[in-house]
């Protein structure tokens, strides 16, 4: 099976009528799910549109979540707007995979239609859906973007506002400097990853060049109640502007008594 994935893949660049039909052949006469999964991605890759209808026919059929979630998307890319009623009845899915992969796809379309339908799903009670469905936004509703970014800081799951931070850094959204400084007063296990990701942003946006409000942001970091925060930030100040303040770095606490490191010591030598 993996030298099958593997030979799958290595058509999917190719855009030759014969790697073309052999990927549509062999979709055709494929029963694994990971096989059709890999065929109808290369299919994806390819902008081959000979199996559009067999992709709708295994949707109609419910089939396992990969499989529905690699045809929405192939699909969405084939058929563009055309595809929009279909992913509008497999918005509402139980799985919320598959609800995330429509959030996705609506994007792939291309269609100005999209801005209302990822909206609704930007609501969506999985964090996962709402992730999706902000990568859409952003990219459909240009207009609007500040207010997306604004909703998904406030969003509870960490995994949505890692995802504005992303969007900051590639879209160089200089107004949100202050919001990522923010995050340092907040002290939840998962908001831990949305401080690095604030680093990550101050890095990038001082590597094109002076900003205090980023600069800021390495500073407040490096006195980080967690070590792995503090380092990151020095090493991003070494690195973009060329101050080295690895050696103040505070040591990350350590819980082992100096009598059980004594002890641990003796025993190995």
């Amino acid at each position: 099976k993996g030298v099958v994935a593997q030979a799958i893949r290595s058509l999917a660049p190719k855009k030759t009528v014969e790697a073309m039909d052999k990927l549509c052949a062999k979709l055709f006469h494929e029963n694994d799910e990971k096989l059709l999964v890999e065929l109808l991605t290369a299919l994806n890759g390819q902008a081959n549109s000979c199996a559009t209808a067999t992709a709708r026919a295994m949707i109609s059929t419910d089939s396992s979540r990969n499989i529905l979630v690699a045809a929405i998307a192939y699909i969405a890319s084939i058929e563009k707007e055309n595809a929009l009623g279909l992913l509008d009845s497999m918005a509402t899915h139980i799985n919320p995979f598959v609800r995330a992969a429509c959030a996705r796809s609506y994007g792939l379309t291309g269609s100005d239609k999209v801005t209302s339908r990822a909206a609704l799903l930007f609501a969506d009670e999985d964090p996962l859906v709402r992730k999706a469905a902000l990568e859409t936004l952003v990219g459909a509703d240009s207009f609007n973007v500040d207010f997306y970014i604004s909703r998904a800081f406030a969003d509870p799951d960490f995994t949505v506002t890692s995802t504005a931070i992303e969007e900051i850094k590639i879209r160089k959204l200089t107004r949100y400097l202050r919001d990522l400084r923010s995050l340092f007063d907040r002290r939840g296990l998962d908001d831990i990853d949305l401080r690095r990701g604030a680093v990550d942003v101050a890095m990038a946006f001082l590597a094109d060049g002076a900003d205090t409000i980023a600069r800021s942001i390495l500073i407040k970091a490096m006195t980080d109640d967690e070590y792995i925060v503090r380092r990151e930030a020095a090493t991003a100040a070494k690195e973009v502007l060329g101050e080295d303040h690895l050696a103040a770095v505070r040591y990350a606490a350590t819980r082992i008594t100096e009598k059980a490191l004594k002890t641990a010591f003796e025993t190995v030598t």
